[in-house]
């Protein structure tokens, strides 16, 4: 605690999210404490209002279509919904603030990468927004090796679903 070998400072001050054809450019955003979220309107609506619903905000910033970036600075870690306060209501996403930037998310197939990693013995944690389960694993990390992880995350809500009924047509 508090000497160098503990603190890994965040390499970008900044991580960009586009809105385009009506949707943001990810489901899931991570960002490490301290960094900024620049939403850029290059979608088809004139003007988007991106702020965090669970983060009260003084003023609306409005990203204009092809216009500079709405700079959103999360106030403490944890977890974040990311709106429209102009009307969209399907335009949302999560983002994840975490203390240090030994994080990421997967890409649409499943797949990760952390750049970064010191050498040693390390815990993988991994969880979805979606679903309530998650997933740790021991990895140790070796100089110049890259460590490849699987992990499955089990879907506890998929386990508590009560049976389904036989659904009937409603037509003769």
């Amino acid at each position: 605690y508090g000497t160098d070998k503990y603190y890994l400072p965040e390499k970008n001050p900044s991580k960009l999210l586009t809105v385009s054809h009506c949707a943001y450019g990810a489901r899931t955003v991570d960002l490490t404490f301290g960094q900024a979220l620049e939403v850029k309107n290059e979608g088809s609506a004139p003007m988007f209002a991106p702020d965090f619903e669970n983060q009260p905000s003084p003023a609306i910033m409005v990203a204009t279509l092809g216009g500079d970036p709405v700079r959103l600075y999360p106030k403490r870690p944890g977890r974040y919904r990311l709106i429209d306060r102009i009307g969209y209501s399907y335009l949302e996403a999560d983002v994840f603030v975490l203390y240090q930037p030994l994080h990421t998310v997967t890409n649409l197939a499943g797949h990760f990468r952390i750049e970064g990693v010191p050498v040693g013995k390390l815990k993988v944690n991994a969880e979805h927004p979606a679903i309530e389960g998650s997933k740790s694993e021991d990895v140790d990390v070796k100089d110049g090796v890259v460590t490849e992880v699987t992990l499955t995350i089990p879907n506890l809500k998929a386990a508590v679903r009560p049976p389904s009924r036989d659904l009937k047509p409603i037509w003769p």
